[in-house]
């Protein structure tokens, strides 16, 4: 009889009885860990399509601002504009070169379509992100790995913010790809050309989005007591990020400074503080929190902060062994996030899809570690101490049952919140086709609107460039022409005339916004100096909050708007005051017009048609009513 103890690995297999031997020969990539990430990971891919589902034309309407500038700065990249140089992009170029392949497929597709690729691939990198989230704690087990995986894919922003190109879903997808390529189970790597690839990954995360600074930082640190491997990290990181990002600042250095650097760090006029009860509400990652009260929401985090405090002291406790590196590296990185999206004025929800896998490595690591230990012995759990293995073997698979029945629940309510959610916000009307005729000039204050409709590109070589209107007024907030601040205006060019801010929710009705909830307030872009045709069309697709006017070399009084009544109830302004004429404040199209909706204005009476489009110099015999 063999004195050989059968032993069960983390993977499920049986050390002294090999599977080749037993009759029944498995693949060797069927383990009870992968089959854990391919379930959480088909779930995140499931939740995130039927978020599309439950919206008919979320897929080819207008769902976001954000998507416009994103997608259309990678389609104006392959018709020959650099970003920063040509256009304002107050983003890294990272997203423009991930949608370029994109980009290029529009020659044949039309934009349309082309959004909606890459629509469908974000949806792909929200998903790969869960997937990787599991690799990186596999050794650990399958709790770990249920709760890594199974928490970043029910996360109620992850689920949102993947719905359309955004940059969120692509910057976890490449944190995650550089920490596993970085860690060797708990330890960071001894391999160089592992820590080389790792660096470079994060460093092109940063080319995505600037928050890569927060990992790559605290990786850095955890690499320090090893000068060479904290060099070879961070000279990863350099190639990875200044590859794809030196070509543009070279081309464009000013520009590129004043987009990037000075709009986003500097001070902005009259921005609106998103309050923290907001933010806490969707960094908590649960559906429904938006109507919890603030006596709910600020015990709920302190539930979940106790929480992870106390299992991480417990398995300090029970291991004799401080944190490895691999739980440093996610508890600090989400401190971290969390701080930095608790400071700035500016929040939205799908900022905290990049808090997501931090949060739920910094969950899942502790607890899996308290329970199985560094390399746990399958499902059995090593504490709290039992008769025996049977019974070890019994309470894990009762605390995994536990763990997978409550992210199911959380799965259940998550597509129920999104079916009951609101349809479509943006579908666009079929009279765009017949308004503006193909590879006009259309100057538009949300550019996903011209995308969904492909009316983006032009064929006029005079038309401006015009992707992100939001990006060029904060460019000319923060700085003038040559980079000084204006005397006695703080962050606000001269000539620029600020207005007061007004509730945006105040004399509106929900469909006149694209984003009712959107905690931003959309104002008019300003392009001072820009000549633009005379053939151009504009389209107003969201009321402006504020108007900002131009006037070279000093600020501009308040102007009162001259308008009269036209036919189908378009109202036009006579003030030419640069940009600000070309998207004349009105009501805007009724997109996604909710059914019953209209009863809300009954009462009007004469209630006059939105105009959709018009063109800037008014024409006798063109008349643009919907």
């Amino acid at each position: 009889m063999s004195e050989t103890l059968a032993r069960t690995s983390a993977d499920g297999s049986q050390g002294g009885a090999p599977a080749r031997q037993q009759g029944r020969r498995r693949p060797a990539w069927l383990t009870p860990v992968n089959m854990v990430i391919i379930i959480t990971t088909l779930v995140a891919l499931g939740l995130r399509l039927y978020y599309q589902y439950t919206r008919p034309g979320y897929l080819l309407g207008v769902t976001e601002y954000d998507d416009g500038p994103y997608f259309g700065s990678a389609i104006r990249l392959v018709h020959g504009s650099l970003p920063y140089r040509d256009f304002v992009l107050v983003q890294p170029p990272g997203i423009t070169l991930l949608m370029s392949p994109v980009g290029l497929l529009t020659y044949w597709t039309g934009t349309a379509w082309g959004l909606a690729i890459g629509r469908i691939l974000t949806v792909l990198a929200g998903t790969a992100g869960v997937a990787l989230a599991g690799l990186l704690v596999r050794h650990r087990g399958v709790l770990a790995v249920l709760l890594a995986c199974g928490i970043t894919a029910v996360y109620s922003d992850g689920v949102a913010a993947a719905h359309t190109v955004l940059v969120e879903p692509w910057l976890v997808l490449f944190c995650m790809a550089g920490a596993v390529t970085v860690f060797d189970g708990d330890r960071i790597t001894a391999s160089t050309r592992r820590l080389i690839w790792g660096g470079v990954l994060f460093g092109f995360a940063g080319a995505v989005e600037a928050w890569a600074i927060v990992p790559v930082l605290v990786l850095a640190a955890l690499c320090l007591p090893q000068l060479k491997r904290a060099g070879i990290y961070i000279g990863g990181v350099a190639a990875g990020f200044l590859i794809p990002v030196l070509p543009f600042a070279i081309a464009g250095p000013s520009q590129f400074y004043r987009s990037l650097i000075t709009a986003q760090v500097g001070y902005r006029a009259h921005a609106l503080r998103v309050g923290v009860l907001l933010r806490l509400r969707n960094m908590i990652g649960l559906p429904y929190t938006l109507s919890w009260s603030r006596t709910t929401v600020l015990l709920a985090v302190l539930l979940l902060v106790i929480f992870v405090i106390v299992v991480q002291a417990a398995a300090v406790a029970v291991r004799h062994r401080p944190p490895p590196a691999l739980d440093w590296f996610a508890m600090v990185s989400a401190v971290l996030i969390v701080a930095m999206f608790l400071w700035p004025p500016q929040f939205h929800y799908h900022f905290a899809e990049f808090l997501a896998p931090f949060m739920a490595l910094t969950i899942a690591l502790p607890v899996a570690r308290l329970f199985g230990g560094d390399q746990p012995d399958g499902l059995a759990v090593s504490w709290p101490h039992t008769s025996g293995p049977k019974a070890a073997h019994q309470l894990g698979v009762a605390i995994v049952t536990v763990s997978a029945v409550a992210l199911a629940l959380v799965a259940v309510l998550q597509a129920r919140f999104e079916s009951g959610a609101p349809r479509v916000i943006g579908p666009i009307p079929a009279a765009m086709d017949r308004l503006i005729p193909p590879g006009a000039c259309v100057l538009t204050d949300q550019v996903s609107v011209t995308l969904a409709a492909n009316r983006f590109v032009s064929s006029d070589p005079n038309c401006p460039q015009l992707v992100d209107s939001l990006g060029a007024v904060r460019r000319a907030e923060t700085a003038d022409g040559s980079g000084e601040r204006a005397a006695g205006e703080r962050g606000v060019e001269p000539g620029v005339q600020p207005c007061p801010v007004r509730d945006p929710h105040r004399h509106e009705h929900p469909a006149d916004r694209l984003e009712p909830a959107a905690s931003g307030l959309l104002r008019q872009p300003l392009l001072p100096g820009v000549p633009i045709p005379a053939e151009a069309h504009r389209l107003r697709a969201q009321r402006p909050a504020c108007r900002l006017s131009y006037r070279p070399g000093r600020a501009a009084p308040p102007r009162r708007r001259a308008s009269t009544r036209k036919a189908g109830g378009n109202e036009r302004s006579d003030g030419h005051d640069g940009f600000g004429h070309l998207l004349r404040r009105r009501r805007p199209p009724q997109l996604g017009h909710p059914r019953g909706a209209r009863g809300h204005h009954r009462h009007r009476r004469h209630r006059p048609r939105p105009a959709l489009v018009d063109p800037v110099l008014p024409r006798p015999d063109v008349d643009h009513p919907v």
